[in-house]
This record gives C-alpha cells, sequence and structure tokens, in this order.
C-alpha cells in the first residue's frame, strides 16, 4: 500500500510540474499524421489547421508554422492569393520566417505553377 502511495504521489507530482504548452497547435499532429496517411482528407487538414489557428488566435498563441502551412496547401491548390495571405500573416507573427517567406510573398503565382525554383546551394529563387 506504501508503494502504491508513493507511485501516486510521484507521478502527481511530475504530471503537476508539466508547463502547458507555449503555443496552442489544436489537432495539427493528428491532422498532419492523417492528412500524409490520406491525403484525399486534405479538407479535414485544413479545417484542422483552421481550427488550430482560430484557438491560438483567441490567446494570443498561435503556433509558429501553422499559418505557413495553410498557406502552403492553398498554393499547392493554385489559389495563390489566399496562400499569400497565409504568408503575410506567418511573417507577421513570426518575423524571423521572412527570410523563407518573402521568397513566396508576390510571387506565389509563379511558385504555385513550378515556374520559381529554389537553388539548393544559394537559396535563390529563380
Amino acid at each position: 500500500m506504501i508503494k502504491l502511495t508513493c507511485v501516486a504521489v510521484v507521478a502527481l507530482a511530475v504530471t503537476a510540474c508539466a508547463a502547458p504548452s507555449r503555443f496552442e497547435w489544436g489537432g495539427y499532429e493528428q491532422g498532419l499524421y492523417n492528412y500524409y496517411r490520406n491525403p484525399e482528407t486534405s479538407e479535414n487538414y485544413i479545417r484542422t489547421l483552421e481550427r488550430a489557428i482560430e484557438r491560438g488566435d483567441a490567446t494570443n498563441r498561435t503556433a509558429p508554422g501553422l499559418n505557413a502551412e495553410l498557406g502552403f496547401i492553398h498554393l499547392g491548390r493554385g489559389d495563390s492569393g489566399l496562400a499569400e495571405t497565409y504568408f503575410q500573416r506567418e511573417i507577421q507573427l513570426f518575423p524571423e520566417s521572412e527570410t523563407f517567406l518573402s521568397r513566396f510573398v508576390g510571387d506565389s503565382s509563379s511558385a504555385a505553377t513550378g515556374d520559381a525554383a529554389i537553388d539548393a546551394e544559394t537559396g535563390e529563387t529563380s
């Protein structure tokens, strides 16, 4: 009985000390897993990302990369205007992402058609 009590106290202490996540991820991990297993579930994945972003916005804890991820999905579907909106939003929330995302902002229509290529060595777009 004493061992069981000690185990329960230790388990409670460990879980009570765990800090909550700094960011709101929503169902991102499970949604991404489902999407990779079955790409036809892209509509569900889009809704998952949108809900995670909404929940993060409500608490000012939107996770980094969620807006960019949603932007890339829309870019892949040919909706460059909506993609650019999400890219700009990601840059606004996380300015460090501008280095990468600026390659797609303003030129997302050519990126969607495959006209823009990124050189692997220099990182320059062509």
